[in-house]
């Protein structure tokens, strides 16, 4: 019975790996037809493209196995994997093209992106937590100081949906006044880091 069990185990485990798989092959497919169709791709360039994301796919699973043991080394290991996908389909477009793909990347992003306010605290401390290495209790403190600001700052954006120079002026002290709280939850090596991470969002 027993073994019964773990052979049951084995093909379930099995089957869900080989339809993770089948996903994200869809899922690649289902992106290129995207391009091709809100870019207006030609041959060419789809052809290329294609090859561009297989060989991130690859990679991928490369940096999978190899950073395996290390979760913060594989997020750094694929955002830069990201970046240089990025770089390599944009060289294949044209400049109207390479606008539309901006904003294709845009607009995923924000669906991705938490919608409720916890959400995105959680979301930011998260994601501070892993990318500086922030202890439990420095992660507690950001968390705090993100639970207090965050809300300010929306009711702003919500309140001057109509004039961004406004909002911009309003939180940027705000703001300042955050990260300021912040940086002083961080060390030295910390800050520079983050310093690092918000040019990184620039480009």
């Amino acid at each position: 019975m027993k073994s019964i069990s773990k052979i049951a185990l084995l093909l379930l485990f099995s089957f869900s790996f080989i339809a993770h798989g089948y996903a994200q092959e869809k899922s690649m497919e289902s992106r290129l037809e995207e391009y091709k169709t809100k870019l207006g791709l030609s041959t060419t360039q789809y052809e290329n493209i294609k090859k561009i994301i297989q060989e991130a796919k690859t990679v991928k699973k490369a940096n999978e196995t190899k950073y395996a043991s290390d979760k913060k080394a594989l997020m750094e290991a694929n955002k830069t994997l990201r970046k240089s996908t990025d770089g390599k389909i944009e060289a294949q477009l044209t400049d109207k093209q390479k606008a539309i793909y901006q904003q294709l990347k845009e607009e995923k992003h924000a669906e991705n992106e938490p919608k409720s306010i916890a959400e995105r605290v959680q979301h930011k401390t998260d994601e501070m937590t892993s990318e500086l290495g922030l202890s439990t209790d420095q992660s507690s403190k950001v968390k705090a100081i993100l639970t207090e600001y965050m809300p300010k700052i929306q009711a702003i954006k919500d309140q001057y949906k109509t004039d961004e120079e406004t909002a911009k002026a309003k939180i940027q002290p705000i703001r300042k006044e955050m990260n300021s709280k912040i940086a002083a939850v961080l060390t030295e090596a910390q800050k520079a880091k983050l310093k690092e991470m918000k040019q990184d969002d620039k480009h």
